[in-house]
């Protein structure tokens, strides 16, 4: 026996059969679909691509690399000095340690590096590195600035901003200062 419906708008609808034929249906649609788009026939990545996975590559391992060998020159250095030359060293080094951190691991990581595979990814490949170009003699530029500038204030910042209790110890507060400018030059 078969349930027949009449419905409002005069159509005869068979429920006893509709749910086959419309998982057969389906079926029938998902096989098509599959028949065109196979699985196993995945798009290989383009170059651009490719490129932007190798920059991102290059500045990952330079960073993991410059950790290392911070790491080692930490080591190296505290073996070398006595403890209160230890002490002037590491204070003379947080300038050059923040600089870098503030330069490379901020502004390059995060605006630089996806402005620049973007510019890649759209194909402005000449852009990119005329973009590169201009930011890396701009960091120079303003680096050697700050630089400069700190070698000529390098008393007043070891004074008052690196390490204010080295004042007390002329010896250690000279070292400190000289520290500071070898560093930066």
């Amino acid at each position: 026996m078969q349930s027949v419906w009449k419905s409002s708008w005069g159509q005869h609808r068979d429920y006893s059969i509709r749910p086959f034929t419309a998982r057969a249906e389906r079926l029938e649609v998902r096989r098509q679909y599959n028949a065109r788009v196979p699985m196993n026939n995945v798009a290989k990545p383009s170059s651009a691509s490719r490129q932007i996975a190798r920059a991102a590559g290059t500045v990952m391992v330079a960073i993991v690399r410059g950790q290392g060998l911070g790491l080692i020159r930490g080591i190296l250095v505290a073996r070398a000095f006595p403890a209160m030359e230890l002490d002037a060293f590491f204070a003379a080094n947080r300038v050059s340690e923040t600089l870098f951190m503030l330069i490379a691991a901020g502004a390059l990581g995060s605006a630089f590096i996806p402005t620049f595979t973007g510019m890649l990814a759209n194909g402005d490949e000449r852009g990119a590195w005329r973009l590169a170009s201009s930011l890396a003699n701009l960091v120079v530029l303003i680096l050697s600035v700050l630089a400069a500038l700190s070698a000529v204030g390098a008393p007043w910042i070891v004074r008052y901003l690196l390490a204010p209790g080295f004042s007390n110890d002329a010896a250690l507060f000279s070292l400190t200062v000289e520290l500071l400018r070898i560093q930066l030059a």
